[in-house]
């Protein structure tokens, strides 16, 4: 199989396609052909040697990944092969086949497109947390998400609404991504760019500023 890596730290030229052989399954681990992976800032850090963890080399990047179950470990109890899935793996996702623990893998419901699957295991469990675990967003709360159109921010700005806030403040660069974030559910959109921004904030929240 192929599978993309690098041996130094630095730009886009040091990742390499390599041929290596295909993995097999083994205790609880089920192999996945990949369809859908994703790319994420800790991939780019990883690259240039800046993660917040050491990144040993070669090293192999990736750590969403969405396709089909080609086959199971003997151990393995809940997946089985044919099943679409997602997974959230440490790395090894630029690769057209990953094993992973099955403990890591999550089943797709029907209908569900592999790419937007393979968006949200880092994304989307990062928006998650933010809100329910550290903020404990609450029913009527006023809510700020910074970058509001990127990964993490688009994500946030739909949850922050399904979780009862009252009101989301986006912030984004551009007006076409204010409008982004408008069309996801914003309530208020300021752009993070001016000075004032802050006082846009206190303004938008009567002086009350965010939750």
């Amino acid at each position: 199989m192929k599978m993309v890596q690098f041996t130094e730290y630095g730009g886009p030229d040091v990742l390499e396609v390599k041929e290596v052989e295909r993995p097999s399954p083994s205790g609880r681990h089920v192999l996945i052909e990949a369809e859908a992976i994703g790319v994420n800032y800790a991939d780019t850090a990883r690259r240039e040697g800046r993660y917040v963890v050491p990144t040993p080399l070669p090293f192999v990047p990736g750590t969403e990944v969405a396709g089909v179950v080609r086959e199971v470990g003997p151990d393995v109890q809940a997946i089985r092969p044919g099943q679409r899935v997602v997974a959230l793996v440490e790395s090894g996702g630029y690769a057209e086949f990953v094993a992973v623990d099955e403990r890591a893998v999550v089943s797709l419901p029907d209908g569900m497109d592999v790419q937007q699957a393979a968006a949200l295991p880092v994304q989307g469990l990062s928006a998650y947390h933010i809100l329910k675990t550290m903020s404990r967003l609450e029913d009527g709360e006023t809510v700020l998400v910074h970058a509001a159109a990127g990964g993490v921010g688009t994500l946030a700005v739909q949850l922050a609404k399904r979780f009862g806030a009252k009101t989301v403040i986006a912030t984004a660069s551009t007006e076409e991504k204010r409008e982004l974030a408008r069309r996801l559910g914003a309530d208020v959109t300021i752009d993070y760019t001016q000075n004032d921004w802050t006082k846009a904030v206190m303004e938008a929240t009567d002086g009350r500023g965010v939750d």
